[in-house]
């Protein structure tokens, strides 16, 4: 039997240098970069603003919805794929539905950056995000979007020498960590 999985991600996107990068985490359980975001739960399923929100402020812990940052609808349609192998269900073939918000920061993303846990989040290259380096689930999502669609998170381009150091990734902000 194939079973049935909604997803809400927070994509934060961020220009550096002329570039846009997306803002994802370190997921401990998978051991992979990951993107914000996660399963809707039963009493969120008329509301997956909620389970984006809910998401937001579970994985980018100090920060915080209404003071840190805002969570948006992206102007994506839900997208949908599988069956594909579940890797939290022992690979159970699973059809996936998931809708995209955006996050705006309310200040300044160099300070809330830098109150993120060392080594937890890194920026990805939006457009080497699909080219490669990601697991199957972020290449999938990043070939699926339509980039500009997801609105950046902070008006102003910021350079990459302004950022913490520990938010550059072998795939992020051109260095190889």
């Amino acid at each position: 039997m194939t079973r049935k999985s909604d997803l809400a991600f927070v994509l934060p996107k961020l220009q550096v240098g002329g570039r846009e990068y997306y803002l994802l985490h370190w997921h401990r359980k998978w051991a992979d970069w990951s993107l914000i975001g996660g399963h809707v739960e039963a009493w969120e399923t008329t509301n997956w603003r909620d389970t984006a929100v809910r998401e937001a402020n579970e994985e980018l812990e100090p920060l915080r919805a209404g003071c840190d940052f805002e969570v948006e609808r992206a102007p994506v349609a839900k997208l949908e794929w599988g069956p594909v192998p579940s890797r939290s269900h022992q690979d159970a073939p699973t059809l996936y539905r998931a809708e995209y918000y955006g996050l705006r920061f309310l200040v300044d993303p160099l300070v809330s950056l830098k109150r993120l846990p060392a080594r937890s989040f890194a920026l990805f290259d939006v457009e080497a995000s699909s080219s490669g380096g990601l697991s199957d689930t972020l290449a999938r999502v990043a070939r699926q979007l339509k980039h500009p669609a997801i609105p950046l998170s902070w008006s102003e381009t910021m350079s990459a020498e302004s950022l913490p150091r520990e938010l550059v990734h072998r795939t992020a902000v051109g260095a190889s960590s």
